[in-house]
């Protein structure tokens, strides 16, 4: 009985490989657009709900709000951020 071995032509492997680089890369995107929801929602949450209760304003005035308050203030909620993820 001989044992045959299988070889593997040049544009399997190729297939290979772009299909797992295409795998990576959508991995990657789902991860950045997963991050960027969450980004959001924490700061829905934390910052625009009290606003809208505090003014007594819908979510679209509370959100013109935050993003002049992000404009001004970009490294404190960016440190907000990252202890929010420290303590998670």
């Amino acid at each position: 009985m001989t044992v045959r071995k299988r070889a593997f032509s040049s544009s399997s492997i190729s297939l290979f490989f772009a299909l797992s680089i295409s795998a990576l890369a959508a991995a990657g995107w789902s991860m950045l657009f997963g991050t960027g929801l969450g980004v959001v929602g924490k700061l829905t949450l934390d910052f625009a709900v009290p606003l809208m209760a505090l003014r007594s304003g819908s979510c679209r005035k509370a959100w013109s709000e935050l993003l002049g308050l992000l404009g001004r203030h970009k490294l404190s909620f960016l440190i907000y951020l990252l202890f929010q993820v420290l303590l998670s």
